[in-house]
């Protein structure tokens, strides 16, 4: 894990309005490597609860929001403080949401 100096992305993972229900859905694939930046963006029409469990909510993003989490853009690992490989995020309903998709967008560090 050292010292990475360049930036680079997973593959985006998106969930479409009709899979988000009242009981929380995986967006996409758990983390493919350690995240020192993660976008989660809500392009529905609704208010939505997002976790990292899949059991407790964290965080909700209102219709159209978007939250950036920036755990460790200028650090090195041993900090301790990232989002660790195998982490899958989660979206449930506050409101139903009727058109749209949410993303989940991941940045890694690569030497």
């Amino acid at each position: 894990m050292g010292n990475a100096i360049r930036m680079q992305f997973e593959t985006m993972r998106s969930l479409a309005f009709g899979a988000i229900g009242a009981g929380y859905t995986e967006i996409g694939t758990p983390l493919e490597h350690t995240a020192r930046m993660i976008i989660v963006q809500n392009y529905t029409d609704a208010l939505l609860a997002f976790s990292n469990d899949g059991i407790n909510d964290k965080f909700v993003l209102p219709a159209g929001g978007q939250i950036v989490f920036d755990v460790a853009t200028n650090e090195t690992f041993s900090q301790g403080f990232f989002a660790s490989i195998g982490t899958t995020y989660s979206v449930k309903q506050v409101d139903a949401p009727t058109v749209g998709s949410v993303y989940l967008s991941v940045v890694y560090g690569d030497s």
